[in-house]
């Protein structure tokens, strides 16, 4: 099963962290040039033809992460929950839209995608989920909804995202075994980021980057009409 696999392919990273090391705590320069790749098959919706692409670049995650391989592992798992709710590439292509997704995968609920997005003066809300759990398979897609929000939620948001100097912000917060990940990817015409953290409730002040992060990305949860008891938000 998923965790299982988690709980031996994070022991097992671990102990080779300790013989390879890896590149420690540096960053991507955060320019969206940088990943575009258009050998890629897509949609006209830009959602991959093929089932194994991934949905962000292996080099992102490799230079922050503190096990050595991590990246690969990551990348795959994050990536099939997106393809089942038949999400977009954002990474692969010049846009002028400006994008944020979160992807959240708590080990035993359904898999949650939440992406806003702003076109010129249009932004929009979309978000999905599946029933499967975010620590095994992802099911199938049981909600596809979108709606129009305003400038002033676009606005919050994106005030939100600067507090933690997002583009620059390392990339991967390795935490524990059960529990949730919570992944943002941000994409504008000029940058491309990433930022995977396991588990942020209740785990910093209210100063603290862990805090304003996991208050993001509760944000875009409470913009939807997704109905989820506070006790199954971890």
């Amino acid at each position: 099963m998923m965790r299982k696999t988690v709980h031996i392919a994070i022991t097992t990273l671990v102990s080779l962290s300790a013989l390879f090391p890896s590149c420690g705590e540096s960053v991507q320069d955060g320019s969206r040039n940088e990943y575009l790749d258009k050998t890629i098959e897509v949609s006209n919706r830009n959602v991959p033809l093929d089932s194994l692409q991934n949905y962000y670049p292996y080099k992102i995650f490799k230079d922050t992460s503190q096990y050595k391989g991590a990246e690969k592992f990551l990348v795959n798992w994050f990536s099939k929950h997106l393809f089942a709710m038949k999400e977009p590439l954002l990474f692969n292509k010049n846009s002028n839209r400006e994008c944020f997704r979160f992807l959240w995968l708590r080990t035993f609920h359904e898999p949650v995608a939440i992406r806003i997005e702003r076109n010129n003066n249009d932004v929009y809300l979309f978000w999905k989920k599946c029933d499967g759990a975010g620590g095994y398979e992802p099911g199938n897609l049981i909600i596809n909804k979108r709606k129009k929000l305003t400038t002033s939620h676009w606005n919050t948001f994106t005030s939100k995202i600067d507090s933690i100097n997002f583009w620059t912000e390392n990339v991967n917060d390795f935490g524990g075994l059960d529990g949730s990940e919570w992944i943002l990817e941000g994409a504008s015409p000029i940058n491309y980021h990433v930022i995977h953290k396991w588990s942020p409730k209740g785990r910093g002040t209210e100063s603290d980057d862990i805090e304003k992060y996991y208050k993001i990305c509760r944000y875009l949860i409470d913009l939807t009409d997704l109905e989820i008891s506070e006790e199954l938000i971890y």
